[in-house]
């Protein structure tokens, strides 16, 4: 997990992309967008959303991840606090150790999220691409 969080800013209309402030000639900064590529996964606290790279940089957001998983359509909601990049998924977990079962997602940079039951069966019907990578 990274160490320090930098701020990231959404410009709406037309593109509703996701900016990062970069550190051009001195004190001058310059906005720089960040490609979806980059972002491994997104994760809530509160009404803030964190957009972790693939850098290994962190970046947070004044949204909800309600808010920014609407704009970016590639990632996929797996649980009430974590929407992933299906690029960099690895891997479907079932742990049957525990009365209930628990599911995961592997990402391909070893970290391991929760997947609920809810955001599984609407994953099943409306992304099945990510199940293609997956199963």
């Amino acid at each position: 997990m990274p160490n320090d969080t930098q701020n990231a800013i959404i410009v709406g209309e037309p593109a509703y992309l996701i900016y990062r402030e970069v550190n051009a000639n001195g004190n001058k900064s310059e906005l720089e967008p960040l490609r979806n590529e980059e972002i491994i996964r997104l994760e809530s606290n509160g009404g803030y959303c964190y957009i972790y790279l693939k850098d290994n940089t962190r970046y947070l957001l004044a949204m909800s991840l309600k808010w920014v998983s609407k704009y970016l359509h590639d990632f996929v909601r797996i649980h009430r606090t974590h929407a992933v990049n299906p690029i960099y998924v690895k891997q479907y977990l079932l742990d049957h150790q525990k009365r209930q079962k628990d599911r995961y997602l592997l990402l391909k940079t070893d970290e391991k999220l929760p997947w609920s039951r809810r955001h599984l069966r609407e994953r099943r019907q409306d992304s099945p691409q990510l199940f293609d990578l997956i199963l």
